[in-house]
């Protein structure tokens, strides 16, 4: 196990990359499913209060990010570099954004009198989901900008309470839990404009609440009562079709379901050890379920998984190399017309002529050559630098 200040000088270089890879890829498309990096969640073990805490996916080194400032609903912006989460700190209940490490809390709803909480970005980062009650005393769901601007009421249609929203991974949807239908909670999809509301658990016959979408958009984890009273997590299709009881074996309550970002394992908060509530994971289809926090004798839950860039593959393949268009062995042309290819897409070429050295070619090229014997040797360059060490070759004679 690392000891804190190690663990935060990772956090400090994790940040460096996933910086270098927002800057170099824009915010315009939603990221692909990633590297599984810290785990945040909200914990009361640093009492009185509860703050958001980060952890190693194994559950070590676990740090206090908000100092006894107050935290809750922790989620990591989709590059992995801020935390948004909700805080009473000024008095009234807001969403605040702060740095993976903690750094530069910011206010983001100081403007509203009213609670405001359960913040998701967009998979883009460039937006805010979050709940709202500035309108309806029983919540909305609002949109706004990662900064705060144009706070939206996406749900104002809807009289009794909506909360809890997700964005899916492509941003075109948002999973939100909502009392609209009637009596329990169920988790419903709309646009991300707030267009088209769908009922996803309509006939589960308790409450669904706590959506999360998988990495791929196909899936979505929840929690329900429906077969425990004191709550299980579910997994169903992003549809809402074949619903399945992952946590059946246990007991005990089960809640705030978060896939890894590699989409193999699934965090959780859970009962099961007995007192109060852990940090668990398991993997995706509900196996091996682990406590991770089983060593603070306090209340840990509302985990989130930060994303990383998948660690990338260097190329040492080098390419092959093909002439595919030459002279005759024997020609009187004193003009020698080429073509080349490689096998590596993007790749360049560089030819040697007889005695001379090998320098830029292009893949199609001319010649002009003197009556004699010639030998042309042409090798591929791939877009990582690797060079063919097997030249393809070429002899032919120009007679007089």
């Amino acid at each position: 196990m690392c000891s804190p200040a190690r663990a935060l000088e990772a956090i400090a270089a994790a940040l460096v990359l996933l910086g270098a890879a927002a800057v170099a890829g824009g915010t315009e498309a939603a990221f692909p499913p990633g590297a599984n990096g810290l785990i945040a969640f909200s914990s009361s073990r640093d009492a009185p209060g509860y703050d958001v805490f980060v952890m190693g996916a194994d559950g070590s080194s676990p740090i206090n990010l908000t100092g006894a400032s107050d935290g809750f609903d922790p989620t990591f912006s989709p590059d992995g570099t801020k935390i948004a989460f909700r805080s009473m700190r000024n008095g009234n209940t807001d969403v605040f954004v702060m740095g993976a490490d903690g750094a530069s809390p910011t206010n983001l709803t100081s403007a509203s009198a009213a609670f405001d909480g359960q913040p998701a970005f967009s998979p883009d980062g460039t937006k805010i989901a979050f709940v709202s009650e500035r309108e309806d005393p029983d919540g909305d769901v609002f949109l706004m900008g990662a900064d705060g601007a144009s706070p939206t009421n996406l749900t104002s249609a809807s009289a009794p309470f909506d909360g809890q929203p997700t964005f899916s991974p492509d941003g075109s949807t948002i999973a939100f839990v909502s009392e609209r239908d009637g009596g329990d909670l169920d988790v419903f999809v709309m646009g991300a404009d707030g267009s088209s509301p769908t009922n996803l658990t309509s006939d589960s016959g308790g409450d669904d609440l706590h959506p999360a979408f998988s990495p791929d958009g196909t899936k979505i984890a929840f929690r329900s009562i429906r077969d425990d009273p004191d709550g299980d997590v579910f997994v169903m299709g992003a549809d809402g079709a074949s619903p399945t009881n992952l946590t059946a074996a246990s007991a005990a309550g089960e809640r705030d379901p978060v896939f890894s970002a590699d989409g193999t394992q699934i965090a959780f908060a859970s009962e099961r050890d007995g007192g109060d509530l852990d940090v668990f994971t398991m993997g995706a289809d509900g196996s091996n379920p682990t406590n991770l926090t089983s060593d603070a004798p306090a209340v840990d839950s509302q985990p989130d998984w930060q994303r990383l860039e998948p660690p990338v593959t260097a190329d040492t393949d080098p390419p092959e190399t093909t002439i595919d268009k030459g002279p005759k062995k024997k020609t009187e042309k004193r003009k020698a017309k080429f073509k080349f290819s490689s096998d590596e897409p993007g790749s360049t070429f560089e030819c040697k002529l007889d005695k001379g050295k090998f320098e830029p070619c292009d893949r199609s090229e001319k010649f002009r050559v003197k009556p004699r014997k010639h030998k042309l040797r042409v090798r591929a360059v791939d877009a990582a630098g690797n060079v063919d060490p097997t030249p393809a070759k070429r002899k032919w004679k120009v007679e007089r």
